[in-house]
């Protein structure tokens, strides 16, 4: 996504998920679900962090013995193809605007504008 944002190329598959092939990828990611699951419930969350829906879970004693699946989550839905396209062209629009303000904000202070578009009364003249 950095690559996108940056201008250099658009968006393909954000879900297709890119193998962990360095050690250093792998500590890395493991950083991240460990500081992820770490990682407690803000008020303002509009649900519960992954640890705490585990504990709500568990309090629930629901039997879940069923049989484990191999199968992908993407199998759930008709058409795995046309949701990934959809997905990928909306994050692909956030980043389109986003790069967007960045290039306008950048011009803006290149011309002597502050970060609005006003002139800037801090600029020497």
């Amino acid at each position: 996504m950095t690559a996108s944002a940056d201008g250099r190329r658009r968006l393909n598959d954000v879900h297709a998920l890119l193998p962990l092939t360095t050690d250093h990828q792998k500590n890395e990611f493991e950083y991240q679900l460990n500081e992820l699951m770490a990682c407690p419930t803000a008020p303002y969350d509009s649900q519960p962090v992954q640890q705490d829906r585990i504990a709500l879970q568990q309090k629930l004693n629901i039997d879940v013995s069923a049989e484990r699946s191999l199968d992908l989550v993407w199998d759930l839905f008709a058409d795995e193809g046309a949701l990934k396209a959809e997905m990928t062209g909306f994050i692909q629009t956030n980043v389109d605007e986003y790069q967007a303000m960045a290039e306008a904000q950048e011009r803006a202070m290149g011309e002597g504008l502050g970060e609005y578009g006003q002139k800037d009364s801090r600029q020497p003249r």
